[in-house]
């Protein structure tokens, strides 16, 4: 099967289980959102036409490979930098052609290392990479990890609330764009220096993501850019962020310091694996996260990939769900929200309705 459009029905009833906690979720607050989950998840697919075939992932960067001790290994070298690391990951060299990663080489590589071996090496390097399945179970109870603060003061209504989004990519532009939709007022933030990396894809699904944003542009390397940065977030009812801790300590920024004084009411972290310390530097994006979640779609003798980055149109819905909850009942904290947690989560839900 081509995954790109067409989806498992329980993969989707499991999805659409938490678009319809969020479509709740706001009616509570008293807004509307329109949510459609089988739409957010092939977006991009359906405009970029891009089909995962197998092992290769939708957008060609990620590939699934057996290793030396009977593991499957899912790297993903989606940004052009990547493939630098290879030599240091083997410990080997490998021949590239400008930054095309030689794939049957490092197929051929990874399948004489034992899995933990590549895994750490490559956390240690930067590159974002998983062994299927090892985020384990989880479900409603673990899925999301929140850090209380402190009662807030209800929200006086939808339309008043200040959102500041610093994420990219995908999962966190989606939470952003939703919250624009159901009224309230977002700022989506980019460095001037690094602006978000969707803006190099399909413009229709870059605007998909971000429409109805108030975008802002702001040197963070300068002293001006840092301080309207916290001037921004100190008038923030909610921030969602895609950053690793030390980035945003680099900027001066601390989550629980801001969540203590009573200024943000929710700050939304998203990230591959968690933002607590045993995961903190580890980077991700969407097919290798959901390949860690054991999302994936047994083929021939094997796992392949479902649908085109599915882990990160599932996050963002997790993540809009959680903000809207923690919004609805009142309280100053910190969301820690996951790729492979949320892919975890949908994967349990499909192996139940497998067996039923």
């Amino acid at each position: 099967m081509r995954w790109g459009t067409h989806l498992d029905t329980s993969l989707l009833d499991s999805v659409d289980g938490l678009a319809t906690g969020a479509r709740k979720a706001a009616r509570d607050l008293g807004a509307e959102l329109r949510l459609d989950a089988e739409e957010e998840l092939t977006r991009r697919a359906r405009l970029t036409g891009w089909w995962s075939s197998g092992r290769v992932s939708a957008g060609g960067s990620c590939r699934i490979m057996p290793t030396s001790d009977g593991k499957w290994l899912a790297l993903n070298l989606a940004r052009p930098d990547d493939t630098a690391a290879l030599p240091a990951l083997f410990e080997a060299d490998t021949a590239t052609d400008g930054d095309v990663a030689p794939w049957e080489s490092i197929c051929a590589l990874v399948a004489t290392k034992a899995s933990s071996e590549i895994l750490n090496r490559g956390i240690d390097l930067g590159l974002a990479l998983a062994i299927i399945g090892e985020t384990g179970d989880v479900n409603l109870d673990n899925i999301v990890v929140t850090s209380e603060f402190g009662d807030a003061p209800d929200p006086s209504e939808v339309k008043s609330l200040q959102v500041v989004d610093l994420s990219s990519l995908w999962a966190g532009p989606l939470a952003g764009r939703m919250l624009a939709e159901i009224g309230c007022r977002v700022t989506k933030v980019e460095s001037v220096h690094r602006p978000d990396g969707a803006r190099l894809g399909h413009p229709e699904f870059f605007a998909a993501l971000n429409d109805g944003k108030e975008v802002v542009e702001l040197d963070l390397r300068s002293p001006a850019g840092r301080a309207e940065l916290h001037r921004l977030i100190g008038s923030a009812d909610v921030v969602i962020e895609g950053s690793r801790p030390r980035a945003l300590r680099q900027l001066g920024i601390e989550r629980s310091d801001l969540l203590r004084a009573g200024t943000v009411r929710v700050w939304l972290s998203i990230t591959a694996h968690g933002s607590d310390t045993a995961h903190e530097m580890r980077v991700g994006f969407g097919d290798d996260a959901a390949a860690a979640g054991g999302l994936i779609a047994m083929i021939d003798d094997g796992p392949g990939f479902i649908g085109d980055a599915i882990a990160d149109p599932i996050t963002g819905i997790v993540a809009v769900n959680a903000i809207l909850e923690n919004l609805r009942f009142g309280r100053h904290v910190l969301v820690d929200v996951a790729l492979a947690r949320s892919a975890a989560m949908v994967a349990r839900d499909v192996r139940r309705a497998s067996v039923r």
